[in-house]
């Protein structure tokens, strides 16, 4: 995770979301975080910004900060 956020193009960032495991039809499943720990193949759901290059937008309405989440990350790995 920290190596992606490295790569993006800002000075900082905080980023809220929830690590995911999905079952094999595609579902979140958060018992198969807790059974494989370390094993589970878990990915970072980003779904708010709450800081930008050291401005604070938590006081922003939330779709502000959705789409400027999109906008950042548009294009990232």
């Amino acid at each position: 995770m920290a190596m992606a956020v490295g790569k993006l193009p800002v000075r900082s960032c905080l980023v809220d979301g929830e690590a995911i495991v999905c079952d094999e039809n595609g579902l979140v499943v958060f018992e198969l975080i807790r059974r494989h720990g370390a094993l589970a193949s878990a990915v970072l759901c980003a779904f708010d910004l709450l800081e930008l290059d050291g401005r604070d937008l938590r006081r922003e309405l939330i779709e502000k900060r959705k789409a400027l989440l999109a906008k950042l990350l548009k294009g990232s790995k």
